[in-house]
């Protein structure tokens, strides 16, 4: 279990207790939330910049990536069941 501490001002506090017991939950399950949307917007982000970043890299079907892999020997000819 990881434990975030920070100093809020008295104001900052009291918003955020408010806040949480209008949305019935507790400030730690509030600020879990928070911080949960927060990462999962910043991955967002980073991987709208990597897509961006590629946009202009050339594209290959799964069935041409998978003929130069044989071709390669890095794949097996037929599938092993």
């Amino acid at each position: 279990m990881t434990t975030i501490t920070f100093d809020t001002s008295e104001s900052l506090a009291q918003e955020l207790h408010y806040f949480a017991n209008a949305k019935y939950k507790s400030l730690n399950v509030l600020l879990t939330e928070m911080l949960q949307n927060y990462l999962s917007s910043e991955e967002d982000a980073t991987d709208l910049v990597l897509i961006k970043a590629r946009e202009n890299e050339s594209c290959s079907s799964l069935e041409d990536v998978i003929m130069r892999l044989k071709a390669n020997g890095k794949m097996p000819l037929s599938p092993k069941f």
